[in-house]
């Protein structure tokens, strides 16, 4: 375990210093981005777990059956297994990037760029349409505090709250608010107006509270650190990056039982940060490792060839929006669900690698990082071939995470969701299209140094 452990520690270090040199002269870009949420989903996770049985904490208590179980059958057999499908991805992934960057610029016309900007004005109605459907959604379930209360049980999936149509789709747009609310944090924060910014940082903070849920906060945070990445030019890690994990991890660590004292009147107990409580943070932030190293222990399936992401798009064209009301096979998710924890439990998907393992054995790496990079290398592709703003930028990293979103589960499922689909309709609202101008000026461009 020792090796897997230190062979992350290499690779996260290799992979910040060859995207440092990558970007030398040009700048971040939406790829690093990329690369930065790998190394905080995947490397630094596993490396902290694996870290830790190495060093002889094989006992801590983690107080998440799921996750105990998972952490006290780990062999250093799995965690190979995982760590060659990950290398594996990573590799595939850049090649892909960059033979799909570089076809597309071999085939790229002569002419003048297409300028994007980003309407406030929309903005601004946009986030007077949230606060009045949270409004709404507060008041559904019993109005202030105590439908605050009642949202918190409606997410852990109490039985004492009625779950109906209205109320669920209600909550399911609380994320895409919470997303659009970075483009108003980054505006302000452009435009250097105190007023504006924190009214932005209230309604982002107030759309996170509403989703219920202890990421909220700590992606729209990472949504900002990426648009200064790219305007800036450089990704400061100890600067920026480090400072934004270790601020979150206390909410990590601690938000769920919070959420719980409020609903349920628990305790907190955050009188001893042990070797248990910062492992399971750990795994909780680099979950899609757990439930990958938990789907080549205990789940023993034919090659799925990919069938559970169409089935996910299915689910939701033509059978969701039309009502179809087609009688589907039973999704991944709950077979894996029942083989991990049984099957009255909380989704728990394969996880990002164990998926690639069910879908296509040691070919899933090179599909799923072919598939990502030509994704992304068409994202840059267009997002370089425009006249931008930093209010563009944002749009692009919401773009970006919308992309990224398997990488926490393997799944698409949350891709294929209503949210998301609202969040780029808004989106296709907030841009548009003007005729061609200077692009913003973005600092320090001219002078990269990438300082680590």
């Amino acid at each position: 375990m020792l090796v897997v452990f230190l062979t992350y520690l290499s690779m996260i270090s290799l992979l910040f210093l060859f995207e440092g040199t990558r970007v030398k002269y040009s700048g971040a870009d939406l790829f690093t981005c990329f690369n930065i949420l790998l190394v905080i989903q995947t490397l630094v996770p596993a490396a902290v777990v694996t870290g830790a049985i190495a060093l002889g904490f094989e006992l801590v208590d983690l107080n998440r059956p799921f996750f105990q179980r998972v952490f006290d059958d780990l062999d250093s057999g799995t965690a190979m297994h995982v760590l060659l499908l990950t290398a594996m991805f990573l590799l595939i992934l850049h090649l892909s990037y960059y033979l799909m960057t570089r076809f597309l610029l071999s085939t790229k016309q002569k002419k003048s760029k297409v300028s994007w900007v980003v309407s406030m004005d929309m903005w601004l109605a946009i986030v007077a349409i949230g606060l009045f459907s949270n409004f709404m959604l507060l008041q559904l379930l019993g109005g202030g505090v105590d439908g605050y209360i009642s949202l918190i049980q409606l997410r852990a999936g109490s039985d004492t709250i009625i779950r109906s149509f209205l109320t669920a789709n209600l909550y399911s747009l609380t994320q895409a608010f919470s997303i659009i609310s970075v483009v108003g944090i980054v505006y302000f924060l452009r435009k250097k107006s105190t007023v504006g910014l924190l009214f932005a940082i209230v309604l982002m903070l107030f759309f996170a509270l509403m989703t219920v849920s202890r990421r909220a906060i700590f992606i729209d945070v990472l949504l900002v650190y990426f648009v200064l990445v790219i305007e800036s030019g450089n990704f400061y890690v100890w600067k920026r990056l480090v400072p934004i994990t270790m601020v979150a991890l206390p909410v990590v660590m601690f938000g769920k039982q919070f959420l719980a004292s409020i609903a349920f009147n628990s305790d907190v107990d955050v009188s001893e940060v042990g070797v248990g409580e910062i492992v399971r943070a750990f795994m909780d932030i680099g979950i899609t490792n757990v439930e990958s190293w938990a789907t080549l222990m205990y789940m023993h399936e034919p090659f799925r060839f990919g069938v559970d992401h169409l089935l996910s798009v299915a689910r939701r064209v033509p059978d969701g929006l039309l009502s179809m009301n087609i009688q589907f096979p039973e999704r991944i998710v709950r077979h894996s669900t029942e083989v991990f924890s049984g099957p009255g439990e909380a989704d728990i998907p394969p996880g990002l690698f164990g998926q690639m393992w069910l879908d296509w054995g040691y070919f899933g790496p090179v599909i799923w990082g072919v598939l990502f990079g030509m994704q992304l290398g068409i994202l840059q592709h267009i997002f370089g071939s425009i006249t931008r703003s930093w209010g563009v930028t944002t749009a692009f990293v919401i773009l970006l995470f919308v992309i990224a979103l398997p990488l926490n589960s393997g799944s698409f499922d949350f891709t294929f969701s209503i949210d998301i689909f609202v969040l780029i309709f808004f989106l296709a609202l907030i841009v548009r299209v003007s005729p061609a101008r200077s692009a913003e000026p973005r600092s320090q461009v001219a002078s990269v140094d990438n300082r680590l």
